[in-house]
């Protein structure tokens, strides 16, 4: 099934394995698969690009009480320390995204997604405006499985040859 949320304790993602290859460290094995992909096709690219701003950090104009703060636990699944506490807050951060890979200045865009987690759906949807918002008009990619970043690979080389 796709698109199917996989959540595992402390947000961590199922599945997703993080790794190296060539000195990069990637958040996935499906990442380094495309890297690797990428690189025997002869694509340029530039691995997580940047990091886009979606909606700025704010402060409050009333009083708000949520539960803030954190938990950190140890490789055991006991906790280490917290900072969890409702209390008073008026600052809201920021929401950003960073893209996996940027192809031939920014004519492709390629997001490798594996399993979601429950906010990346939102995420994505602000990251797609922002592109309209900004005059992207390249292609934009989301493989989820090997299969469909060799697609992708097929896709922007029978692009790049008609341009050329």
């Amino acid at each position: 099934m796709r698109n199917k949320l996989f959540i595992m304790s402390e947000g961590k993602i199922k599945n997703a394995s993080k790794c190296s290859y060539d000195g990069v460290n990637f958040s996935s094995k499906l990442e380094m698969f495309c890297y690797k992909q990428l690189k025997e096709a002869g694509i340029d690219f530039i691995y997580q690009p940047e990091t886009i701003e979606l909606i700025p950090s704010f402060e409050l104009n009333f009083k708000c009480y949520e539960d803030i703060g954190r938990i950190v636990r140890d490789e055991n699944k006991k906790v280490k320390y917290s900072t969890k506490r409702f209390d008073l807050t008026n600052k809201v951060r920021s929401i950003s995204y960073t893209p996996d890979f940027s192809c031939c200045n920014g004519l492709y865009i390629i997001e490798t997604k594996g399993f979601s987690n429950d906010a990346f759906p939102m995420r994505w949807k602000l990251y797609k405006q922002h592109l309209m918002n900004t005059g992207f008009t390249g292609i934009l990619m989301m493989p989820e499985n090997q299969k469909e970043i060799i697609e992708c690979i097929k896709i922007i080389k029978d692009n790049l040859s008609k341009t050329h």
